[in-house]
């Protein structure tokens, strides 16, 4: 009877840590950044070889327009870069002046954030484990 408390003690425990992989390993949060407040304090991806990795932006007519790749300020026009068949605009670069574009989307580098928020899930998971195997073994008075 032990034996079956502890095996499903066992599966609930790895069933979490599945569960908290599932959740965390695709976590890639949006980014809206109004361009202005960009231009005023930009962050360290504008001096990247690349620019900023951006998913889109928002032209000022307000219009969506997709652009996986990037964007790289250079005077005042943004230069976009990327794969021709992950924009609507077909071409790997794209020119564009500062005053055309309102905000960029962007996906949020989360690698560190949701490697150390695993990590600590998975360390806590243990424990709860660790908890109930040794709840279980006192049980049973070994």
């Amino acid at each position: 009877m032990n034996a079956f408390r502890l095996s499903r003690s066992a599966a609930r425990v790895g069933a979490g840590c599945a569960l908290a992989l599932f959740l965390f390993a695709g976590c890639a949060p949006m980014l809206m950044v109004p361009l202005q407040t960009e231009l005023e304090h930009p962050r360290h991806a504008w001096r990247s070889d690349h620019g900023m990795r951006i998913t889109g932006f928002v032209a000022n007519d307000g219009m969506y327009h997709r652009y996986d790749g990037w964007v790289k300020l250079q005077g005042d026009t943004l230069a976009f870069h990327g794969a021709p068949s992950q924009n609507e605009y077909g071409q790997p670069e794209h020119r564009m002046a500062v005053a055309q574009v309102t905000t960029l989307f962007s996906r949020m580098s989360t690698t560190r954030k949701v490697t150390s928020a695993t990590i600590g899930i998975l360390i806590g998971l243990g424990l709860v484990g660790l908890a109930a195997l040794a709840l279980a073994g006192a049980g049973t008075g070994s």
